[in-house]
């Protein structure tokens, strides 16, 4: 990451789908004592250093046009659902600048 700013990159977004499921594991891990709490911790600190990137209507549309045209080509969808959406996030236009409220 320091060196994404190093080179001039002023923003690192993170979809927020993504940290959902990052997040979501992590608690299932930490309540079965398979990861220590300090994991969501350093999650959080992760989200203080980066842009979150929120889910939109946009976004979600976007996603649903993704997951289509995958099923389409006969890719497998159903262990990376969340695939599409994030990519509907870091696709659209203004990605990795400042979000505009929607």
């Amino acid at each position: 990451m320091n060196g994404l700013l190093a080179r001039g990159r002023d923003v690192i977004a993170l979809p927020e789908i993504a940290d959902y499921e990052v997040r979501r594991k992590l608690l299932h891990l930490v309540r079965r004592d398979q990861a220590s709490a300090r994991s969501l911790a350093r999650l959080d600190d992760l989200g203080q250093n980066l842009e979150y990137l929120p889910l939109t209507t946009a976004t979600m549309r976007r996603a649903a046009e993704l997951w289509a045209d995958a099923r389409m080509r006969g890719t497998p969808t159903a262990s990376a659902d969340t695939s599409p959406y994030a990519h509907g996030q870091t696709s659209r236009p203004g990605c990795g600048r400042p979000s505009q409220p929607s």
